[in-house]
């Protein structure tokens, strides 16, 4: 019987089908991203001064229309062709939620926690998929899940 756990996929390289790993370069982009979303959430606290939500909101979305139409012009509509478009349309809508949410967070508390609480990611990933999936865990990951937690927890020293 085949172990269904995350920890077993994730062992074994998970299901997203790369055959290839580059860690440095891998490592690089994810720092790279890491860097623009601090730009971003610095940019979005420094505009929050001078523009409601809705308009930063709408402004990230057209500087990414106006980064990808190129892409669409020169490969045409087909690139943007996927095989599963209501789940497309599910992500669209929770990363809408996602950024207005990230936004006023970003407003309201100090961008360092901001960036923190945004990269707890990772944790609630394997949550999302028990609930949703009934994804199993080993008890390996429960444990890894609760230290990530703690982990925030004594970074963001809640009641200081």
């Amino acid at each position: 019987m085949p172990d269904n756990t995350l920890d077993a996929q994730a062992s074994a390289g998970g299901d997203h089908g790369n055959t290839s790993r580059n860690l440095p370069l891998g490592a690089a982009w994810i720092t790279a991203a890491g860097a623009c979303a601090a730009c971003v959430g610095l940019l979005v606290q420094l505009a929050s001064h001078h523009a409601n939500d809705v308009m930063i909101i709408f402004t990230c979305y057209a500087v990414g229309l106006v980064i990808v139409t190129p892409l669409v012009l020169v490969k045409g509509l087909g690139y943007l062709k996927t095989p599963h478009p209501r789940l497309q349309v599910l992500r669209a809508m929770a990363g809408f939620i996602y950024f207005g949410s990230l936004f006023v967070a970003f407003r309201t508390i100090p961008l360092v926690d901001g960036i923190l609480l945004r990269s707890t990611a990772p944790i609630w990933v394997p949550i999302l998929l028990l609930i949703f999936w009934k994804q199993s865990m080993s008890p390996r990951l429960w444990w890894a899940i609760g230290l990530g937690f703690i982990g925030v927890a004594l970074v963001l020293q809640p009641g200081s």
